[in-house]
């Protein structure tokens, strides 16, 4: 997609977003939660979806575990697409996404065990969902007036708040409240905010009224 030479200003480079990337930014929550939800219904045995994790959806005693593995993969597939297509975007904030999507893959290659702790299952996990909480306070930029979600300061609340669900689901991992739910939640917006971002620059990028950040 062509950028407004505006809007390639305000990230400091002179590159276009990919004109494939709205599909892989689409795909990534879709595939997630469609993975949860189709998963959930197949279970032979008692599943809380309240309290127990996407892992055990994919784990290697779940009923169907193809289901949820094959969404993790297009998952961390489509992020990593996401961030190579983000070519307007800031290089650090790329690797961050890239590599939370990559990590992603790991939640799916290495699943969550039947007996004994999860392992590598759990440090993939962590890193997965670690990276993309902290991918948006790297993409933010000075300047004038933009979408909040492209600004400095829109960039760090963005990172605060996913901080924040992070804390909830590391209380709800250790008995405070509802693993399931937090989980979910923690998950689905932080997989879902590249396609914020991706639909912000696109509509930015379509108004030519804003001036170039000198």
């Amino acid at each position: 997609m062509l950028l407004n030479p505006r809007v390639r200003a305000w990230f400091g480079g002179d590159r276009d977003l990919a004109r494939w990337i709205l599909l892989p930014a689409v795909l990534a929550p879709a595939s997630l939660v469609a993975g949860w939800l189709a998963g959930g219904l197949v279970q032979h045995g008692r599943y809380d979806p309240v309290q127990e994790t996407i892992s055990v959806l994919a784990g290697s005693a779940a009923s169907d575990r193809w289901i949820m593995t094959v969404g993790l993969y297009v998952l961390g597939t489509c992020q990593v697409l996401t961030a190579l297509g983000l070519s307007a975007g800031r290089a650090r904030a790329r690797v961050l996404l890239a590599v939370g999507g990559l990590s992603g893959l790991g939640v799916a290659i290495f699943p969550r065990p039947e007996h004994g702790p999860p392992g590598i299952h759990l440090v993939f996990a962590a890193v997965s969902i670690g990276l993309l909480a902290l991918w948006p306070a790297t993409l933010g930029a000075r300047g004038p007036a933009r979408p909040l979600v492209l600004t400095v300061g829109g960039s760090l609340v963005t990172t605060a708040v996913f901080l924040g669900l992070l804390a909830w689901l590391y209380a709800a991992a250790h008995g405070v409240g509802a693993l399931g739910v937090a989980e979910r939640v923690d998950t689905a917006v932080e997989n879902a905010w590249p396609l914020v971002i991706v639909l912000a620059i696109r509509r930015s990028s379509a108004r030519q009224t804003w001036p170039v950040p000198g």
